[in-house]
């Protein structure tokens, strides 16, 4: 009787270690998963790349217009006006345009001066600017509200406050 259980036992744990861990159907399902998976890796990776480049091609695209003004400014011995808290503005003209500052995140959220990089401390933004995300990495001073600023697209076109260093 016990060799006829051992031989019992021998053949159901023979037939038990045999058995798969998944049935065919859950097999197909792990295998379309994988590639799925494999597809969504790759299209991600296509993503961030067009994400990456556009950002390159949108930085260069900022740089050189701010080079061009710069450099604009440079031969009459001027500069983009960095806007500090005390700033004050002389002109008649003033308070009817808009005007670019100087200032951009391109590191989202993170704005800087672009006359010397420094971290801007003081921030008048009109209510609902200052946080519009990508591609809104340009700062304007308004015509109204008390030159509240605006986060916009660079390749708008607005005036540059400029500083000059004059000697009379």
């Amino acid at each position: 009787m016990i060799v006829v259980r051992i031989i019992v036992l021998m053949f159901i744990c023979k037939d038990v270690t045999s058995m798969p861990c998944l049935s065919n159907e859950s097999k197909e399902d792990f295998d379309d998963s994988r590639i799925a998976l494999k597809d969504m890796e790759t299209h991600l990776r296509n993503t961030v790349k067009k994400l990456e480049n556009g950002f390159k091609n949108i930085t260069a695209s900022i740089q050189d217009q701010l080079g061009v003004v710069k450099d604009a400014l440079s031969n009459v011995g001027e500069k983009v006006k960095k806007v500090d808290s005390d700033f004050q503005v002389l002109g008649k003209d003033f308070l009817s345009k808009h005007y670019w500052i100087g200032l951009t995140d391109l590191n989202e959220g993170e704005y800087r001066w672009n006359f010397d990089q420094t971290i801007v401390s003081y921030l008048p933004w009109r209510s609902g600017y200052g946080k519009l995300g990508n591609g809104y990495d340009c700062v304007a001073m308004l015509k109204s509200n008390n030159g509240q600023w605006i986060d916009y697209t660079c390749n708008t076109k607005y005036y540059y406050i400029c500083e000059s260093n004059f000697c009379f």
